[in-house]
């Protein structure tokens, strides 16, 4: 590889670009405007010096501590298989519920009609349980009937109401 520094900088005429002239150098290869063209490297200011050599420096230090090299390697594999694992059970999925063709991968537009479909379902399985809580409370005589009538006793404390509230919200919601 030819490195080659701002000391090689040979300006052209009037109206001409600037060339980087490596052919002395390095063969008959031009760098123009300071790119990297067919496996010439430029080495233009100290900062980028710097910067391949820090990434030596890590390098070197990644070597010396195979064993975490090792694990963090195993954990990425791990994180691959688990994802690839999750896409492979959504698409599955898609494919039983009818969403996705039998063979081959489905298209964005099938991902999002799934993803509505499952949206609607979750609506309709909350509002049904919604339904049975409320279905439950009327078979029981209403349960805030029977909290407005404890209400009126007088004596009942502040903290009692609430306890008692507080019990007739976690009925409902379990129920």
């Amino acid at each position: 590889m030819c490195v080659i520094t701002k000391g090689h900088l040979r300006e052209g005429g009037a109206g001409e670009d600037k060339y980087f002239f490596s052919r002395r150098f390095c063969g008959h290869a031009t760098l123009a405007h300071g790119r990297h063209i067919s496996g010439f490297l430029l080495m233009a200011s100290k900062s980028s010096r710097q910067r391949e050599q820090a990434r030596k420096k890590r390098a070197a230090a990644l070597s010396l501590n195979q064993k975490q090299v090792d694990k963090q390697n195993a954990t990425h594999a791990n994180r691959e298989m688990i994802l690839v694992t999750e896409a492979s059970a959504l698409i599955a999925e898609m494919r039983e519920a009818g969403f996705a063709p039998p063979k081959g991968l489905p298209t964005q537009k099938q991902f999002l009609r799934y993803a509505a479909f499952r949206k609607a379902r979750a609506m309709a399985r909350a509002s049904s349980l919604a339904e049975g809580e409320l279905a439950v409370a009327q078979a029981e005589g209403g349960l805030l009937s029977r909290v407005y009538e404890r209400l009126d006793k007088p004596g009942l404390k502040d903290t009692a109401f609430a306890n008692l509230v507080a019990v007739a919200q976690r009925s409902v919601l379990e129920q």
